[in-house]
């Protein structure tokens, strides 16, 4: 099972990314993880390194991955993700994607919409949402 885990640098992120291991022990599986920036700073390297240190340290096999180029300045900037995330998972051939979600509320989700809803609502690929 190939699992595919979108991330920010949140504690949501981090529980799913556990999440997602555990699943990939228990089913033989890989993680990949990838983030969307669309700058390439320190702290976006420092979240790639630390990603790929948790997964060495798991023994899954898996890797991070960044994803630049991408155009947040949209008010729906969320919505954009979710769709990255649904195109970079379909291309990748993933049997799971395992991703957290930040509980904005409903002012949040009308105003700025959710990853994790546009990833739901649009794929057949069997998805988690990590609270």
């Amino acid at each position: 099972m190939e699992i595919l885990v979108p991330v920010d640098a949140s504690r949501c992120s981090q529980r799913a990314l556990s999440h997602a291991i555990t699943l990939a022990w228990a089913m033989e599986g890989t993680v990949d993880v990838v983030h969307f920036s669309e700058f390439e700073n320190e702290a976006v390297s420092d979240l790639e390194a630390n990603i790929q240190g948790v997964l060495e340290e798991s023994g899954v096999g898996g890797e991070a991955s960044i994803v630049g180029d991408i155009r947040l300045s949209s008010l729906r900037a969320s919505n954009r993700i979710g769709s990255d995330i649904l195109a970079y998972a379909e291309k990748g051939a993933y049997d799971h994607i395992v991703m957290g979600h930040h509980g904005t509320g409903a002012v949040g989700e009308l105003l700025l919409g959710s990853a994790a809803e546009t990833v739901l609502k649009n794929t057949e690929i069997p998805v988690t949402v990590v609270p």
